[in-house]
C-alpha cells in the first residue's frame, strides 16, 4: 500500500513540476491567422470547383460538337462526289454497251462497283458521325444542366453560411438587452 501512495505522490510531484515549467517557458506565436473566429469566417466554397470543372466539360463538349459537325460536312461532300462518280460510271457502262465494247463495259462496271462500295462506306461513316453528334449534344446539355445545378447549390450553401454566421452573432434569447453584444 505504501508503494502505491508513493507512486501517486511521485506522479503528482512530476505533474506539478511540468506545469510549472509550462508556465515559465516562452510561448511561440500563434500560427493561426488573426481575424474572426472560425464560426464567423465565411465557409469555403466547395461547389466552386465543381462549377469550374463543369464549365471545362461544357467547353470540351462544344469543341466535340463543332468537330462532329465538321465531319458531317466532309462526309456530305464525299457522298456527293461518290454519287457524281456513280452517275458517270453508269453513263460509261451505257456508252460501252451501245458501242459493243465488252472490255470497256467490264472496266466501267468494275468502276461502278468500286464507287458504290465507296458510297456505302461513306454513308456508314456519316451515320456514325450523326450518332456521335447526337451523343455529344446530349452530353453538352447534361453538362450545362450540371453547371447550373452546381451554381445553384453553391449559392444556396453561401446563403446558409451567411445565415449561420448571423445566427451565431446574435445574442442568445435569454440574455438581457443591456448585456454587451459582440
Amino acid at each position: 500500500m505504501s508503494i502505491r501512495v508513493s507512486t501517486v505522490t511521485l506522479f503528482g510531484v512530476l505533474l506539478s513540476g511540468s506545469l510549472a515549467l509550462a508556465q515559465t517557458a516562452p510561448t511561440a506565436p500563434d500560427p493561426r491567422p488573426a481575424g474572426p473566429p472560425p464560426a464567423e469566417r465565411p465557409a469555403p466554397r466547395p461547389a466552386a470547383g465543381e462549377v469550374r470543372g463543369d464549365r471545362q466539360e461544357v467547353r470540351a463538349d462544344r469543341k466535340e460538337v463543332r468537330e462532329d459537325r465538321k465531319d458531317l460536312r466532309e462526309d456530305r461532300k464525299e457522298i456527293r462526289q461518290d454519287r457524281k462518280e456513280i452517275r458517270e460510271d453508269r453513263k460509261d457502262v451505257r456508252d460501252a454497251a451501245k458501242a459493243g465494247d465488252r472490255e470497256a463495259a467490264k472496266a466501267a462496271a468494275a468502276d461502278l462497283r468500286r464507287d458504290r462500295a465507296e458510297l456505302r462506306k461513306d454513308v456508314r461513316e456519316m451515320r456514325e458521325d450523326k450518332r456521335d453528334l447526337r451523343e455529344d449534344k446530349r452530353e453538352l446539355r447534361q453538362d450545362k444542366r450540371d453547371t447550373k445545378q452546381d451554381a445553384r447549390d453553391a449559392k444556396q450553401e453561401r446563403r446558409e453560411a451567411k445565415q449561420e454566421a448571423r445566427e451565431a452573432a446574435r445574442p442568445a434569447a435569454g440574455t438581457p438587452p443591456s448585456a454587451p453584444q459582440r
